[in-house]
């Protein structure tokens, strides 16, 4: 091969390499959905029996895809006195008057395990009706 040739070789092999690739980039696709909105809670422990002082509730999981977050609320009977709930340590009071105690008000999805006690001062009352629920914040699908 003469030395003329192989100059035509690497001007046409660097002309190739300097081309744009249009055609890959004029061909592209949009893939949209709707996916249905899940948003709920469990707890994988013994709720009895309760005890003045610190129980053990065990772990509460929890999952919500919704974008604009969810609440994790507790229901329980009205008329509970000097209690309250520690979730991962956090300690979060049951107001005597309330039905309902919100744990958890996050403004993102999640997937996640925490865990949950109830602190009871001397009377102990019938929690044998506590039900956990999560409750999106958006638009439900």
């Amino acid at each position: 091969m003469s030395t003329q040739t192989a100059k035509y070789i690497l001007v046409a092999a660097a002309t190739l390499c300097a081309t744009p690739a249009y055609a890959a980039a004029a061909s592209s696709f949009t893939v949209t959905g709707v996916v249905p909105t899940v948003c709920r809670a469990s707890i994988d422990g013994d709720f009895s029996p309760l005890h003045a002082g610190l129980n053990d509730l065990g772990r509460i999981t929890e999952l919500c895809n919704d974008v604009d977050g969810y609440r994790l609320v507790l229901s329980h009977p009205a008329g509970v006195e000097d209690a309250s709930l520690l979730i991962d340590g956090q300690q979060i009071a049951i107001e005597p008057d309330a039905v309902e105690t919100v744990l958890v008000d996050s403004n993102v999805p999640a997937d996640r395990q925490r865990h949950l006690q109830l602190v009871l001062g001397d009377s102990v009352p019938d929690l044998t009706r506590l039900t956990i629920y999560a409750e999106p914040k958006g638009i439900r699908f």
